[in-house]
């Protein structure tokens, strides 16, 4: 792809998410703070789980704004969240009298059978669209995958994991499918490597609205409390985020493989 392409696409790409950021659907704007905090209790309590103070908030603000980022390294909860998110805006919609049309995907298949498996295990199974590839959702491989200009994708919600791996293309698809009244959940590591065709979209949005003036920065969610226990890699993960990390932290370990530069 040429530089000037390459631009006039993500050109594309970023008036697309302007636009949808200033949308406002009706289910959202019905939904007070109070009432989502409520609902995020009342799942806490049914799933018998103690959340960390950023799974909270991730929970709440799902509940209230239609464009959330979650992001965080492994181990730190995202799976977890993600769940709770689903079982929130259930609730939440259950409450609001309306059924909500809520689809899961990611970028690869082998990510997208792990939300599948996810939601079999949490019986959510009736309760949500079944989970397939981004690419699948957006019907990529087919004639029928014109969207915009009115047609849009069926559903209420789109929780997309492992955003990560999203290049440019394919978010400005994602963005010229969603409606006015579709609200988008994005989840993934933004430290993690970008996706193989151009664009390191999720990590870039990441990055720039850590400024508090930028219009997304309180959509911005970052786990950071490791809660998979006994796990060397997001131990390790940690450290390198937070430059703490050592060469003895990984000498000596099983799961590593050092290499003494020349």
């Amino acid at each position: 792809m040429t530089s000037e392409k390459l631009f006039t696409l993500e050109k594309s790409a970023v008036d697309l998410i302007r636009n949808f950021i200033k949308k406002s659907s009706d289910f959202y704007s019905s939904i007070s703070l109070k009432d989502a905090e409520k609902t995020a209790s009342e799942i806490e309590k049914k799933s018998g789980i103690s959340f960390e103070s950023k799974q909270r908030e991730a929970l709440v603000k799902s509940l209230i704004l239609p464009f959330l980022l979650l992001t965080g390294g492994p181990g730190t909860g995202k799976t977890t969240t993600i769940i709770s998110i689903v079982k929130g805006l259930i609730e939440q919609g259950e409450k609001s009298g309306k059924k909500l049309r809520i689809a899961l995907c990611a970028p690869t298949g082998r990510a997208a059978n792990r939300i599948e498996e996810m939601v079999e295990s949490e019986s959510l199974k009736d309760s949500v669209e079944q989970p397939q590839t981004l690419h699948r959702l957006l019907k990529l491989s087919s004639s029928d995958n014109i969207f915009g200009r009115g047609r849009y994708l069926p559903f209420d919600v789109v929780i997309a994991d492992e955003s990560s791996m999203i290049d440019l293309g394919m978010i400005k698809t994602l963005f010229e499918a969603l409606s006015p009244e579709t609200s988008l959940i994005m989840s993934g590591d933004a430290d993690q490597l970008p996706s193989v065709e151009a664009g390191a979209v999720f990590s870039d949005i990441i990055a720039d609205a850590d400024d508090e003036d930028h219009i997304l920065h309180n959509n911005i969610v970052r786990l950071d409390k490791i809660k998979r226990s006994g796990s060397d890699i997001a131990d390790l993960a940690q450290k390198i985020r937070e430059d703490k990390l050592k060469l003895n932290d990984i000498k000596g370990n099983s799961s590593f493989i050092t290499f003494e530069s020349s």
